[in-house]
């Protein structure tokens, strides 16, 4: 999973610079399964779940971040459906994931037990991402999707940083989860707040 920086702008999508520092391709040989993004949006590309290059690489928590991730904000839910929008008017792939996350059936032996797991990783390690509101798992019965917000853009990169380690760092490398997904796609995007993210784990 990488994400690439936008353009330089003055509006509401930020430069965001990458994390890890390789970059995917932003021409024809970009992997065309991977959500497109809308305009001024960063592109992530795909790589299979168990990989952790690059984890190594993100900076360490820094001194001074308020304590502790927390769910969506009425505010933070708006600022997710207004980027999903946008994907959504951009991407067939992004409605298809979407379609997928959001509406089609739960697995009842596969889906609750992913997203309690997942759930728990979170609340496990939330004291260390206090720039972000993360929304609840959704699994379905093809793959499982998670949002977050960050809540500062200053400085905007270390959101970015704890959303990578959250997953790289955190979830990856559990066996439930290798054993559970092969894939995972991230899109981000900056508003007026911060980043938004939306990541999708495809089930094995």
């Amino acid at each position: 999973m990488r994400m690439d920086a936008p353009s330089p702008t003055e509006g509401p999508s930020p430069t965001l610079p990458a994390i890890p520092s390789t970059k995917a391709s932003d021409g024809p040989a970009a992997d065309a399964r991977a959500p497109a993004t809308p305009p001024g949006a960063a592109n992530a590309s795909r790589e299979p779940a168990s990989a952790t290059a690059g984890a190594a690489h993100l900076p360490a928590l820094a001194a001074g971040a308020r304590a502790g991730a927390r769910p969506l904000s009425p505010e933070g839910e708006r600022r997710l459906e207004k980027f999903l929008e946008g994907l959504r008017t951009t991407s067939s792939d992004a409605n298809d994931y979407e379609a997928l996350g959001r509406s089609e059936p739960a697995d009842p032996d596969w889906s609750p037990r992913l997203e309690a797991l997942i759930q728990q990783t979170i609340e496990r390690h939330a004291h260390e991402f206090g720039r972000l509101e993360i929304g609840r798992p959704r699994c379905s019965k093809s793959l499982c999707m998670l949002t977050a917000v960050a809540t500062t853009r200053d400085p905007q990169q270390l959101a970015q940083a704890d959303f990578q380690r959250l997953i790289y760092v955190y979830m990856m490398p559990e066996p439930w989860f290798r054993a559970s997904f092969f894939d995972a796609s991230t899109t981000v995007a900056g508003d007026a707040t911060g980043d938004v993210f939306v990541t999708y784990f495809i089930r094995k």
